[in-house]
């Protein structure tokens, strides 16, 4: 249990609260996370299997950032985020996330939900 006579607890909450609900995606991250995901995407076309597979791997994060910004959240520590990714207001439609962390079809959900958030960053 918590002991907080002076509402400290309750005060730096709400201030959370209020930094978060007003939390807006820098330009320059946008700007950054379009050319990753762009790259990414330019390099898949044509790539081997096992290339197309590790460059998809490699750009997870980016795309889950990406996600991030189109929602306007900041984006959580590593242990968070794959927890904060499905709780997400505006995400693509389907089991995207399954598909995207293992599969045989990782290449092209990548490249769905990469195509997805570019439209919207």
């Amino acid at each position: 249990m918590l002991h907080d006579p002076g509402s400290d607890l309750a005060r730096i909450q709400a201030e959370a609260r209020q930094r978060l609900a007003a939390y807006r995606t820098p330009e320059a991250e946008r700007r950054r996370l379009r050319h990753r995901l762009t790259s990414t995407l330019g390099k898949l076309e044509g790539a081997p299997p096992a290339q197309a597979a590790f460059l998809t791997r490699t750009s997870l994060w980016t795309l889950a950032e990406a996600l991030c910004a189109v929602n306007e959240h900041p984006p959580p520590t590593v242990t968070r985020m794959w927890e904060l990714l499905p709780d997400l207001p505006q995400q693509p439609q389907g089991d995207w996330l399954g598909d995207l962390l293992g599969g045989p079809g990782e290449v092209r959900a990548f490249q769905g939900v990469a195509g997805w958030v570019l439209t919207r960053l």
